[in-house]
């Protein structure tokens, strides 16, 4: 066998397969060589260069322990023992997760507007807040993950997170974040005093 014989691996998928892990699929093309399998190594993310699955016969693999809102990359190669490798296929996939770590401050009185963020998953997102008390006249979009209104009432709003739920129902929350609403600025209007005239009588 030579590099050059060993045909790579098709149609390379990553699909979130839970919270954590991320199942990566391949094809072993009609033309492989007899005795070929594969390894897949964990080449973009947290824990980059980290080989998932070594020489397996079959043709998915499984990655763990990943981190929620990371992207990650993998290439699968075909091998016959330790000295032939194929060429390397390669996929990608991100895990469902919420990138917002700050939310923007307001003020009393003053329209408000914050869109959270979220990557990975599969299908539509839907939002909900699960901890915490918004500021009166502040609501969350379901739909959008927009926080918007017109706050009431100030303070620092804290312990506030927010759950984010992709089309498959897998979920993601976010760190526990704050939100602060500034008082309306009060103007005080200072008047001078009269000026206290006094006549003077000319002889």
């Amino acid at each position: 066998a030579s590099a050059s014989s060993l045909s790579a691996p098709t149609s390379v998928t990553a699909v979130q397969a839970s919270a954590t892990t991320v199942q990566v699929s391949w094809t072993s093309p009609a033309s492989q060589l007899a005795g070929a399998r594969y390894t897949v190594t964990r080449t973009s993310g947290p824990g980059a260069t980290t080989v998932v699955c070594t020489a397996v016969a079959t043709t998915s693999c499984t990655d763990t322990g990943l981190t929620a809102g990371s992207t990650y990359g993998w290439s699968v190669v075909a091998v016959i023992g330790t000295n032939w490798r194929s060429t390397a296929s390669t996929a990608s996939a991100s895990i469902l997760g919420v990138t917002t770590t700050s939310l923007a401050s307001g003020n009393v009185g003053s329209a408000y507007s914050q869109t959270l963020a979220a990557v990975g998953g599969t299908g539509a997102y839907t939002w909900s807040l699960t901890a915490g008390t918004l500021p009166t006249g502040i609501t969350l979009a379901p739909s959008t993950g927009v926080l918007s209104g017109t706050p009431t009432i100030g303070g620092t709003f804290s312990g506030l997170q927010f759950t984010v739920t992709d089309g498959v129902g897998r979920t993601a929350t976010s760190a526990s974040l704050s939100l602060v609403i500034g008082k309306t600025a009060q103007t005080i209007t200072v008047s001078a005093a009269p000026t206290d005239r006094k006549s003077t009588r000319l002889n």
